[in-house]
């Protein structure tokens, strides 16, 4: 028993020493340092604080932030005060052995996030007065975000604008489209780059299938971080009428399937009217979408005379300043028995044909059947006209 006691002892005599030296930490991430944001993005901050202390205090976490980088972290502001969204969560410890995390997030996005909210931002807990900082540079593109498609040329331009407070302005830029693959992929040798960072990409001749998001992507320097700003080079919605037959014709219980052929960006949204009244869809009636297009297929199952009609697909663009664009076709539709009825009555000629022919034949046998059972006229019946011939004598 003495023996168990000692070593309890002993046990905890070690152990203080140890849980002492293990200090709070804490750490601020992302854990790039400049941190660069786009204005109008997402910027988001998270503190942890990790702690075996019995008596922790969750709300002396706080984030601030300094305008100046030199600046005096006294002087900096809470975030809560700059239109900063907060969340702050607590893991409680399961043991006596096990750390406890204080995790604080902040969070400003969208409009409200812009180049002034560039700075250094200070990770703090107040308790114990230890804190983390970090750097951030929000910085904006001061071109345009959306180019109207030009059939002669299209330029799109991607030209940085870095707060005074940046400190890191290396980069290099690049360009995409639609978030995979390079330009040769799609653009071939129909385009150009200019500008001593190549930040106007220069489209000669652009196609309809030019339109899309192109990315502009910077990569700074010396962490390599990247940042994608997105261009949109948008067109208004045109259809391809010549993918678009004129007329179609069906046999009743056949499926009848539209598709749309549509090109522009913002992808439109499309609408199908029968006889000029809006499709709804329905136990026959599916609008689905094809591709990127919005309610760009219909299919009709088991056609019924009364789905005969005019069908449009109309497409509306998002942008508000593009016309809406529409191709028709008018669908015909056959009784099922329509195939058979010119069969139907080659077989009838035929009949009546065999018919004419068989009753031809048969009274003609019958004709020739009473002929031959008939006696014929007598050999040497004397003729009663003989009598009244007049002989002549001839002289010889």
């Amino acid at each position: 028993m003495w023996f168990s006691l000692v070593t309890c002892c002993l046990l905890a005599f070690i152990t203080l020493p140890t849980r002492a030296n293990e200090e709070p930490k804490i750490e601020i991430l992302p854990t790039t340092d400049p941190l660069k944001v786009l204005e109008g993005g997402k910027l988001e901050i998270t503190c942890k604080y990790s702690t075996k202390a019995a008596n922790y205090q969750p709300n002396s976490l706080i984030i601030k932030r300094s305008v100046e980088r030199q600046g005096n972290i006294a002087n900096a502001v809470k975030l809560m005060n700059l239109g900063f969204e907060t969340h702050r969560s607590t893991s409680p410890s399961a043991t006596a052995s096990d750390w406890t995390v204080i995790t604080l997030k902040v969070t400003k996005t969208g409009p409200q996030l812009t180049i002034q909210d560039t700075g250094r931002y200070y990770c703090i807990y107040e308790e114990v007065y230890k804190f983390f900082q970090k750097d951030v540079d929000i910085f904006r593109v001061s071109t345009p975000s959306k180019v109207v498609f030009n059939e002669t040329s299209s330029k799109l331009s991607c030209v940085p604008e870095f707060s005074t407070e940046t400190t890191v302005r290396d980069y290099t830029l690049s360009w995409n489209k639609n978030g995979t693959g390079t330009l040769d992929d799609t653009l071939k040798d129909r385009y150009a780059l200019e500008g001593d960072m190549k930040e106007i990409l220069a489209i000669t001749k652009p196609e309809w299938g030019d339109l899309g998001s192109y990315q502009c992507v910077f990569t700074f320097t010396p962490s390599q971080q990247v940042v994608v700003h997105n261009i949109d080079l948008m067109g208004p919605p045109t259809v391809n009428a010549k993918s678009f037959d004129s007329s179609k014709n069906y046999v009743q219980g056949d499926n009848l399937i539209l598709k749309c052929p549509v090109t522009g960006y913002p992808y439109p949204t499309i609408s199908w009217l029968r006889d000029e009244v809006l499709l709804n869809a329905g136990d026959r009636v599916v609008i689905s979408d094809e591709g990127k297009l919005v309610n760009g297929k219909l299919t009709i199952y088991s056609l019924e005379f009364e789905d005969k009609g005019t069908y449009k697909c109309m497409a509306n663009s998002t942008y508000e300043s593009f016309q809406s664009a529409s191709a028709s076709t008018v669908v015909r539709i056959k009784d099922r028995l329509a195939a058979l009825w010119p069969f139907l009555g080659i077989v009838a000629e035929v009949i009546i044909l065999c018919i004419i022919i068989f009753i031809y034949e048969k009274r003609r046998g019958k004709q020739m059947e009473d002929e031959a059972d008939s006696p014929d006229y007598p050999a040497n019946t004397p003729d009663p006209r003989a009598d009244e011939v007049r002989q002549r004598n001839v002289r010889t």
